[in-house]
């Protein structure tokens, strides 16, 4: 992003929406990130590269912990 990095984009938009949910997707999850994920503040960090079968369960698994309950969508196929 030309003028704001993915944690300055989210605390923006959490600013905005205390109830947003945010997965990070990074090539290197920095100290910060690390420290927000393990308080629960963030919903799932995923590193690059990655599949869509991973990001999948990335989100359902955000999901579940945002409402307690898990309705996953039929596979996605990985060739696309």
């Amino acid at each position: 992003m030309p003028k704001l990095n993915g944690w300055e984009a989210y605390k923006m938009m959490k600013e905005a929406d205390s109830n947003v949910k945010a997965i990070f997707a990074t090539g290197f999850i920095s100290p910060e990130i690390e420290a927000h994920l393990d308080t629960g503040e963030l919903s799932a960090v995923i590193t690059k590269p990655y599949t869509p079968s991973e990001m999948r369960k990335k989100i359902a698994t955000a999901l579940h912990k945002s409402t307690g309950s898990l309705t996953l969508a039929p596979p996605m196929d990985e060739n696309p």
